[in-house]
């Protein structure tokens, strides 16, 4: 292929295979010789030594002055080093040397017979096949040699990288010079489906890209000559390592955006084991033991979905609480994903925001048992599966440059509604990504999705530019929290937060879907990588219930203590569900559209400015509780209430036009709103009214009684509108002051007020007012002035 490296030129004191780390650098490094990557003899850089990755010379004449240099490792038989055929092909086989640095010095072992793979083709880089190994006189005896992967998951999982040859840097590409191959380095990077068909047989190849990035920060590192033959190793989860690749080549320029090829170990394993003996060791006897539950969890918090003996149905089943009024259709529940990315649960609590009160399933992109402490900074199980059509358009509309999506784990089903009062569905939500915090806002952050009839819901604020996602703005509004990476910073090891693998993790979401009287939903709820299959993301889903509000939107749940207080959303613009407990509890709304649970009791207050309240929804408001308008003085005339649901359109600035409207869900038909002030405040409550009464009217000859009593300490006489006038300062008094226990009272004079007070102003004029408060000043200043005072300003 044009793109790949010519390897065919030769010359005396040059070398010419492709090979050598290259490391990924972004500031502050710049130097291809930062210690970080250089390995001095004995060092075990990731917890593997590696002196058993050698340095290889294919001289090409007698006098050993010319030379092909690449890099090989010592296998674990102790007598053979797997490198790549094109490092020795043309050098002597008499002439062969392989070097290793061992912590006394260098020592050089001489080839005893080279053995090329049969189909591998001098000189025709695209074939493949491109293995050798090298065999010694005599087994090393001093060293341990490195075991071969035998398995099929290399795709999507970091591996580690070391080999001698040219350095270099990102910005400056490999820098040749004779002598720099005595150099060895290492890195890591991840190995990517291969983009492309070769004419190598598949699967014989594994990809990998050099990005600037990405999730491994300076750690990942590209291939230069000189690294040819060098090994590539995964970690196993015992904590062993095992040779899964060697470099075989890459791009012309080793810059951010190359590509490098590996040849696959495990696809050569048989022709390997015919060389050398070696075969993967048997399992070790194991006693008799009962047979294995399939549904036993797999680490005590999860229990991996299993195809064999259950089904996409009892994944539903497990994350229903009251679905009320709505019929699943039979026969669409569906499940899309790899068996071990998914798995139920029962109710958890990771710390802080991060539980679930009730049971639920567990969607992935990789691991559907992830460990349940942050273990490592980029843990990865892929599963080679493919990616969603819908999936792709969610990234896509996020991120511009997003690819497509792999591995995903959907979840299908549909269902009818049986009840009209059924207003919408939810769910409770919580999403952890192993792609934080390094990827945030690129083009490789996975994604999840709920869709309801095409429609994603799983959208912060409705935008499509905000899904479940590692975004900078879904963090600073607190919708993904820091699980001890040390945010902004990224320094491993990280100090766990909360009880599991994933780096970032949202506090539990509750997302609110509206219906909109289709026959039929169909709902998808997944998750899946974007652009790569690297780094483990995931979806959990729980509490799936209808309800008769119709409220909607993606929200981050705040949960009172029994004992009331305080409650504040995540962040100053992030939508919120609060839900009170059975205490007294003050709730500060967010910019966003909240709602507010109040059905637990107490008498709780529902606080903010108009912005903060605007949009907002109340649940469960009780004549116990108040809405507090901060830095408001409305009067009734600027309260228009709409019965139902009563919808409360506010008027702040009193320019006639309602710029808050608050919406509290219940039946507040035999309802009377009334506002008091407080403070530079206006809190809103109501009063019920026996239906059989007139409006406004209750408790009347009491009211009466204390107006006309009241009008004769201050020397009015009580016509129409001088009582009016009087019940306006005696409401306001006997409200500020609480001298009054019967409310129903105040109620009464504040309907009067309502009714009629613009009416008394029009007629009597601001001067008729400033009479009538000369004569309360007169008569009793001491008691009635404030009063005055706070309601007419004088």
């Amino acid at each position: 292929m044009s793109h790949f490296r010519d390897l065919t030129t030769l010359s005396s004191q040059e070398t010419y295979n492709v090979g050598d780390m290259q490391p990924h650098i972004v500031v502050p490094v710049s130097d291809p010789n930062d210690p970080f990557y250089i390995v001095e003899p004995g060092d075990a850089p990731f917890g593997l030594n590696l002196d058993g990755v050698v340095n290889v010379h294919a001289y090409t004449d007698s006098t050993l002055t010319s030379y092909g240099a690449g890099t090989g490792a010592l296998l674990s038989d102790g007598k053979h080093i797997l490198t790549a055929a094109h490092v020795v092909d043309g050098g002597l086989e008499d002439n062969m040397r392989v070097y290793f640095d061992l912590p006394g010095g260098r020592e050089s072992f001489e080839i005893a017979e080279l053995h090329l793979h049969p189909l591998y083709q001098s000189g025709n880089f695209e074939a493949g096949h491109d293995i050798a190994l090298l065999e010694l006189e005599h087994a090393i005896e001093f060293l341990d040699g490195y075991d071969i992967y035998r398995g099929d998951s290399e795709m999507g999982q970091s591996f580690y990288k070391s080999g001698y040859g040219q350095g270099g840097t990102a910005m400056t590409g490999a820098q040749s010079g004779f002598g720099e191959s005595e150099v060895k380095r290492w890195g890591m990077n991840t190995y990517d489906d291969l983009p492309w068909t070769t004419s190598a047989p598949e699967g014989s190849l594994l990809y990998y890209e050099f990005e600037q990035d990405s999730y491994l920060g300076n750690a990942e590192v590209s291939s230069a000559p000189g690294d040819s033959g060098g090994p590539g190793f995964i970690e196993l989860p015992n904590g062993s390592f095992q040779i899964s690749s060697i470099v075989k080549g890459g791009s012309y320029e080793i810059e951010f955006g190359s590509y490098g090829l590996e040849t696959r170990i495990s696809y050569f394993q048989e022709w390997i084991d015919s060389i050398t003996g070696l075969e993967a060791e048997p399992a070790p006897p194991s006693e008799p033991s009962e047979p294995t539950d399939p549904s036993t969890p797999a680490n005590g918090a999860f229990t991996l979905y299993d195809s064999s003996t259950m089904s996409a149905d009892d994944l539903i089943n497990a994350m229903i609480s009251d679905i009320n009024g709505i019929s699943l259709v039979s026969g669409s529940a569906n499940y899309i994903g790899a068996d071990n990315a998914t798995s139920t649960f029962e109710s958890f609590d990771f710390g802080g925001p991060v539980r679930m009160n009730n049971s639920g399933v567990l969607l992935t992109s990789g691991d559907g048992a992830p460990p349940l402490s942050n273990t490592e900074s980029s843990y990865t199980v892929g599963h080679g599966t493919p990616g969603d059509s819908q999936f792709n358009a969610i990234a896509q509309a996020a991120f511009g440059g997003a690819g497509t999506t792999r591995d995903a784990a959907i979840l299908e089903f549909s269902f009818t509604v049986d009840d009209p009062s059924v207003q919408s569905i939810s769910f409770d939500l919580i999403f952890g990504s192993e792609e934080f915090p390094q990827f945030i806002d690129s083009n490789y952050v996975d994604i999840a999705a709920v869709l309801v009839n095409d429609i994603n819901y799983g959208l912060f604020d409705g935008n499509e530019e905000r899904p479940l996602s590692v975004i900078g703005a879904n963090i600073e509004d607190g919708n993904l929290l820091d699980n001890g990476t040390g945010y902004p910073n990224d320094s491993w090891p990280y100090d766990t937060v909360y009880d599991i693998e994933y780096n970032g993790i949202s506090p539990r979401l509750t997302i609110n879907i509206p219906l909109d009287g289709s026959d039929v939903y169909d709902v998808r709820i997944g998750v899946a990588d974007t652009g790569d299959t690297s780094l483990d993301s995931g979806l959990f889903v729980s509490n799936f219930q209808t309800s008769t509000s119709g409220a909607g939107g993606l929200l981050v749940n705040v949960t009172a203590s029994p004992e009331g207080g305080l409650l504040t959303p995540a962040g100053p613009n992030t939508a919120t569900l609060f839900e009170g407990g059975s205490g007294d509890d003050i709730m500060l709304g967010s910019t966003a559209a909240d709602i507010y649970n109040l059905s637990a009791g107490g008498s709780n207050i529902v606080t903010g400015s108009a912005e903060q309240l605007n949009g907002d929804t109340v649940q469960g408001f009780d004549t116990n509780d108040k809405i507090q308008l901060q830095g408001s003085q409305i009067t009734q005339d600027n309260l228009t209430v709409t019965m139902g649901s009563a919808i409360l359109d506010i008027d702040t600035n009193g320019d006639g036009q309602a710029d808050t409207t608050i919406t509290l869900e219940g039946d507040f038909e035999s309802t009377e709103f009334f506002i008091t002030q407080d403070d530079g405040n206006s809190l809103i409550s109501y009063v019920e009214i026996e239906p059989s009464e007139p409006i406004g009217m209750p408790n009347v000859d009491r009211a009466s009684s204390l107006i006309t009593e009241f009008g004769n300490q201050i020397g009015l006489s009580i016509d129409n509108f001088d009582r009016d006038v009087v019940v306006s300062r005696l409401l306001k008094e006997l409200d500020a002051n609480r001298s009054i226990e019967d409310f129903d009272i105040i109620v009464s004079m504040d309907r009067v007020i309502r009714n009629d007070f613009r009416e008394v102003r029009d007629l009597i004029g601001d001067q008729g007012i400033e009479d009538a408060l000369s004569s309360i000043r007169a008569d009793s200043p001491e008691l009635f002035v404030p009063a005055a005072t706070d309601l007419f300003g004088l």
